[in-house]
């Protein structure tokens, strides 16, 4: 832990964003990238997935933006930009790209919280 505790508030959206990041993994667990591409079910599933990533990256950018700032190796704005693509245009979405979010950028994203958390005493799956 460090010396300066972590603002409550900030890290509960943190848990909370890694949670996401989890469920995402998990959903994108259960199809493929074929799946992605075809069946309708796991677009919408692996499109809100990732959004809920974006939209819990987009708390921590709102509300601390001096701690995104302390840590640019976290990608906060990245997260929040495939929110908002998701979001205001998904009828021109790529699936394949999206896939690859849902399976190599969004695990990546939980990584790089996952010393800030434990540095906080967060037990994480």
């Amino acid at each position: 832990m460090t010396d300066d505790p972590i603002d409550p508030v900030l890290l509960d959206l943190l848990v909370s964003l890694h949670e996401a990041c989890l469920r995402c993994q998990r959903v994108a667990g259960r199809t493929s990238l074929e799946g992605v591409a075809t069946d309708e079910f796991a677009q919408l599933a692996v499109s809100k997935a990732i959004e809920q990533v974006g939209e819990g990256a987009h708390r921590v950018l709102r509300k601390f933006p001096e701690f995104v700032a302390e840590h640019p190796e976290i990608e906060f704005r990245y997260a929040f930009l495939m929110r908002n693509r998701i979001a205001h245009g998904y009828d021109t979405l790529d699936w394949p790209t999206l896939w690859q979010i849902a399976v190599t950028s969004v695990p990546e994203f939980r990584k790089s919280l996952e010393p800030i958390l434990k540095d906080a005493g967060e037990d994480l799956p």
